[in-house]
């Protein structure tokens, strides 16, 4: 429990990270092209789907050996 409870924790982190890269590219829609910001918010929208992605594999591996509660949040695919 203590260790899904972490993933959770991460995952949520990761979320928030996700949609204030969003965020903060459509904030900068006028110059996303003509600057390196544009490419390095997507770098960094990219990179927080790999750790979404990675996180809720761990947590389903947890689940199936049976780390966690049945009734355990679960995070829908991007």
């Amino acid at each position: 429990p203590e260790t899904i409870h972490l993933v959770d924790k991460l995952l949520d982190f990761e979320q928030a990270d996700l949609a204030a890269a969003k965020k903060l590219r459509r904030e900068i829609r006028s110059v996303r092209t003509a600057t390196l910001w544009g490419m390095l918010i997507e770098l960094v929208i990219a990179d927080t789907k790999k750790h979404i992605k990675v996180l809720k594999f761990l947590r389903a591996r947890l689940a199936e050996r049976g780390v966690v509660e049945a009734d355990a949040v679960s995070y829908p695919h991007l």
